[in-house]
């Protein structure tokens, strides 16, 4: 879904009654999801790093490798040595970043010449760039505890119960979602 258009998708869902989880890509703004009394979004808590960043610049690479290599290298030239941290929302862009700047012979094993960089989901060749610490680090949603919440709460909406009836799950400050905590993956 694209998360702009999580208003559309919930009213024409709203029109038919029928109740509806979202889960993983967060709507822009939680307002659609609280709209609906049978709509309930299962998620992560994007700031559950915990970490305090200045953000220099924010580009999007729709997820793709070879697309973070393009604007993460004119963002590394652009900020000549500024650069201390790059957080990607996927291990792909990361790697792509990485990639870039091993080309400048940074993340190579010289602990002089390292710019930290984590991504999302562990993938293999991810967790290859950690062991060489080449990658600091990536985090892993809880698949199984992503389903089992979908599944639970779709559950009780669809027997017209409150989503959280019977379950374990505490809901976040919207009152329409829940978040499930990341698996953090570091060597």
């Amino acid at each position: 879904m694209d998360v702009k258009s999580a208003q559309e998708v919930i009213n024409r869902i709203k029109e038919h009654n029928i109740p509806v989880v979202l889960f993983n890509r967060e709507p822009l703004n939680m307002n659609p999801v609280q709209s609906y009394d049978k709509a309930y979004f299962v998620g992560t808590d994007v700031a559950e790093a915990g970490i305090q960043t200045k953000e220099l610049a924010l580009t999007v690479c729709n997820w793709d490798r070879e697309v973070a290599k393009v604007n993460f290298e004119s963002l590394f030239l652009y900020y000549d040595g500024k650069i201390e941290a790059i957080i990607s929302n996927n291990d792909e862009m990361a790697i792509g970043a990485i990639e870039v700047l091993q080309k400048y012979e940074y993340n190579k094993g010289d602990n002089t010449k390292t710019i930290a960089v984590v991504g999302v989901d562990a993938i293999p060749a991810a967790q290859e760039l950690i062991k060489q610490r080449a990658m600091t680090g990536s985090v892993v949603q809880d698949a199984s505890a992503m389903a089992e919440a979908c599944y639970t709460i779709g559950m009780n909406l669809a027997n017209n119960r409150k989503p959280l009836d019977g379950t374990p799950y505490k809901s976040d400050d919207t009152g329409a979602a829940v978040r499930i905590l990341y698996k953090e993956y570091i060597d």
